[in-house]
Formats: C-alpha cells, sequence, structure tokens
C-alpha cells in the first residue's frame, strides 16, 4: 500500500519474535572496484579497546574516524584498573558505563552490549546480543560468527599462560609484540576480513599506542623516554597529554579503513582504563582511582538489532507490568478450529492480551503463552482498526481510504493478515462471527 506516489507496501503478516535478541539479518558483503569487502555483514560486531586512553584525551584529539562511531562521547568508568581484569569482565559482558543513566548500553545493569547467560537471571532489559559459552568470544562461535581477535599487549599474547586464557576461543588470534603495532594489526584484521567472506564477525581490538610510554611508528620523540613512570617525582603531565594524544590521532588515521568496513554493523569503542597523571601524587595505573577507571565509550548498535532488543524488553515490561491480571486464554477450550475469515467476519483480538507500541508499530503480548508479535507498520494500522471487534470489509474499506491499493489487492492482505493472526491463536472465537 502507499500514500500518494510512495511505493506500494505489502502488510506484514505477523512475525512471532525470537526470545534470543540477535536477529536474523541475511546481508553479505559487497564487493568494491578493488575486490576487498567494503562491508561486513550488519550482524557482526567491532570491539575496539584503547589501552589506557583517558577520556579528556579522547575528547581532545582530532580523531574523526573514531568519533564518528557514535553521536555522543560518554565519559564512562571501567570495570577495572588494569588490563587484564577490564577485558576478562568485558568477556563476561560488562562494558564500562554510566551508572547515573538507566539507558541501554550506557548501564550494563539496564542493558549489555553482549551478555553470556551462565544460567543466571539477567539483571533487567535483554542485550543486544544474548548469547550462550564460557565468555563473548565463545558465545559469539556458538551463535555461528567467526571470531578474530588482535591484541597489543603482552596479556594478549597466546604464547604465555595468563594470554592463552584470554585468547583461547578465537578462531584467530594475532599478537605482534609489544606495544605499538596498529598499523600491522589493522592490517592483519584487513586481510582476514576478506578471507572471511560471508556471515557474521566479532572482531576484537586492542590497541597499545596509546599505553604509556605513549609513542607510534614516527613519533618525533623517543619510545624510550617514557613521561609516565610509576612513583616518578617529576611532573611530566604535559608530555604525557601531549603524547597520548598524538598517538590516538595516529591510530584514528590507521583505522579509517577498518571503521568504514563495519559502518553498517555494530561497533563498541573505548578504553580498558586510564592513566593518572600525578593526580594525588600517582602516575601510571594498576590502582583504583578516578583518573584510572574513568575512559571514553563511543558506540553504535545496529537499528535491527537494536530494534529487536527494544521489543524484547518491551514485550517483557508489559508481562512483568499485566502478569498479575492474566486471563486464561479465550480459544481452544472447544478443541474446535474457528472457522477461516472472511470479509464479513467481525474480528477482534482476545481479551487477554496485552499491545504495546515499539518505534511506532504494535506489539501484541501473549501473556497465557509466553510469547510476543510483532504486526508490522501497515499491520500495526490493521490492529488498530480492530479495536474492540470490526468487520474484515470495514478494515478494507478504512484502508483503500488510505492507501493508494485497489480493493482486490487490499482484500487479500487484509484476509491473509488476519487469517494470520488467527493461526496464531491471537482472534477470541468469542467475537468472531
Amino acid at each position: 500500500m502507499r500514500r500518494g506516489n510512495r511505493p506500494a507496501r505489502r502488510l506484514g503478516v505477523v512475525q512471532v519474535q525470537a526470545t534470543r535478541a540477535h536477529p536474523d539479518v541475511d546481508t553479505h558483503s559487497s564487493a568494491d572496484t578493488t575486490g576487498r569487502a567494503a562491508t561486513v555483514d550488519r550482524r557482526s560486531l567491532l570491539l575496539i579497546t584503547l589501552d589506557s586512553c583517558r577520556y579528556d584525551t579522547f575528547v581532545a584529539a582530532d580523531a574523526p574516524n573514531l568519533k564518528a562511531v557514535g553521536v555522543e562521547i560518554h565519559r564512562a568508568q571501567a570495570p577495572s584498573h588494569f588490563t587484564y581484569a577490564s577485558h576478562m569482565a568485558m568477556w563476561v559482558g560488562v562494558t564500562p558505563g554510566m551508572a547515573e543513566r538507566a539507558e541501554p548500553y550506557l548501564n550494563p545493569k539496564f542493558a549489555k552490549f553482549f551478555r553470556i547467560s551462565n544460567g543466571a537471571r539477567r539483571a533487567y532489559g535483554p542485550s543486544a546480543f544474548e548469547l550462550e559459552g564460557r565468555n563473548i568470544v565463545d558465545g559469539f562461535g556458538q551463535a555461528g560468527y567467526r571470531t578474530i581477535g588482535c591484541g597489543a599487549l603482552g596479556w594478549f599474547n597466546p604464547a604465555t599462560p595468563a594470554g592463552a586464557v584470554i585468547t583461547a576461543d578465537f578462531d584467530r588470534i594475532s599478537h605482534y609484540g609489544w606495544p605499538w603495532s596498529v598499523k600491522r594489526q589493522a592490517a592483519w584484521l584487513n586481510d582476514q576480513l576478506d578471507e572471511a567472506g560471508g556471515g557474521p564477525l566479532f572482531v576484537f581490538l586492542n590497541v597499545g599506542e596509546t599505553h604509556a610510554p605513549y609513542w607510534h611508528e614516527a613519533a618525533p620523540w623517543s619510545a624510550d623516554d617514557n613521561p609516565c613512570q610509576p612513583f616518578q617525582t617529576v611532573d611530566r603531565r604535559a608530555d604525557c597529554q601531549a603524547r597520548q594524544r598524538a598517538c590516538l590521532e595516529y591510530v584514528d588515521a590507521q583505522l579509517g579503513p577498518l571503521l568504514a568496513r563495519f559502518a553498517g554493523a555494530s561497533v563498541v569503542v573505548t578504553a580498558d582504563h586510564g592513566d593518572c597523571w600525578g593526580e594525588d601524587g600517582i602516575w601510571e595505573h594498576g590502582v583504583s582511582h578516578p583518573a584510572t577507571l574513568t575512559v571514553p565509550l563511543v558506540f553504535h548498535v545496529e537499528p535491527e538489532i537494536d530494534r529487536t532488543r527494544a521489543m524484547l524488553h518491551a514485550a517483557e515490561l508489559a508481562l512483568a507490568s499485566n502478569g498479575e491480571r492474566v486471563l486464561p486464554a479465550s480459544h481452544g477450550a472447544s478443541g474446535d478450529p474457528q472457522p477461516p475469515v472472511t470479509l464479513e467476519t467481525v474480528v477482534a483480538l482476545r481479551k487477554d492480551l496485552v499491545c504495546t507500541e515499539v518505534d511506532g508499530e504494535v506489539l501484541i503480548i501473549d501473556a497465557a503463552n509466553r510469547r510476543y508479535h510483532s504486526a508490522g507498520a501497515t499491520g500495526s494500522r490493521i490492529v488498530e482498526l480492530i479495536g474492540e471487534g470490526r468487520s474484515a470489509a470495514d478494515i478494507v474499506a478504512v484502508l483503500i481510504g488510505v492507501y493508494d491499493i485497489d480493493h482486490q489487492t487490499c482484500t487479500d492482505e487484509v484476509l491473509a493478515f488476519l487469517r494470520a493472526l488467527g493461526e496464531k491463536e491471537l482472534l477470541s472465537d468469542g467475537e468472531c462471527r
């Protein structure tokens, strides 16, 4: 159906959404003229940790590629004050967050980017990616994702006992050494994306240039000159500030092509911790202090994934708020099938159903069967027209007056939609006549 000159849009048959907040989006990689895949599958996720990067450094830096990932640079609190502990927390879904914001992703307690269930009750809302496994890497693997990781810090060296633990579940893992390797890391990851072909990916990158001593390839200062030594007595805050910023700007330039390939997917950019630069006489990290815990957070969650999460959350809230008045389902008591819907049929939704709205589309909550159904954009209009009970012929007449569609096409699509409601036992036996 269409309004005016808009293209016709078919009425959507009711979709039963899976309880797993992870949509099946069949979008494959496209290719540019060089033969390199231009974008990854939209279900993919890129996680970048800028090791030791302070929030104020990120805000001050000229880093257009990293900043373009999201609409806002958030001042978040890291789960720990050193690399290994913070990443192990992220490996089970606890990313840097903001306790004062009751919003998905910003507050991991509200809703995480990714979550390992581990048989535990969820704290509040569903995550963008609900996973099962030892950690998120294993979880993405079990969900059919190819998992690719590249770490700069020694904690990610798979040849060491500790590094073997944190990197064990990647399909492909690379460690170029301490810690100035972002140019090689980006090249390797792009090669891995080319080899991966289609299908969803989980890609992780830990960047080392932003870690003390804050040096990057061809920097005009010596890599041996560390301006951020623990317990130092000389105030070198200005050097720390200038050098970490310069390193971040170098990193940003190197990561532009990689970020472009994830333009249609989900991306999270953050830091595992910050550094002290003389605050309270402290230098570097490894101790709990506001400066070591305050980090930047920029992100983009692919819209369909986020929408599915929001729909599931709305359905759960509706079930919870209406659970005390859930009525027995009004269908199936006699065991007789409902007659097929015709134009003369007066239809109504079951009295025990709860309807709510997400992004302009109606969700039908079936508390008795613990399921929810998305009506789609035009189907939502039909649900509104049904009201307390209405004939299919009346619904067709209203829609013809609103949309540019012929009578037969409108009739066919309305009846198909209403019959789908009936097949899912969402119509009331007592009102169909």
